[in-house]
């Protein structure tokens, strides 16, 4: 179910993303969030949202987004 909130929050995140490299754009993005990187004032919103992902986690997830 987390993974299913998570991609929903990030398919709205993602819109601008729609363009052949999408995928790996979300996946960079969902990286950033892990690793503080990447986000702005609300970052810490995902941040606790992906810092128990795996990479195949993410891959998946930006899968459902690109869609």
């Amino acid at each position: 179910m987390k993974k299913i909130v998570i991609a929903a929050s990030l398919l709205t995140a993602c819109v601008a993303f729609a363009n052949p490299y999408a995928k790996q754009r979300i996946i960079n993005a969902m990286n950033g969030y892990k690793d503080g990187s990447y986000g702005g004032a609300m970052k810490g919103v995902m941040a606790g949202q992906v810092k128990g992902m795996t990479e195949a986690d993410m891959t998946q997830i930006a899968d459902l987004i690109v869609k």
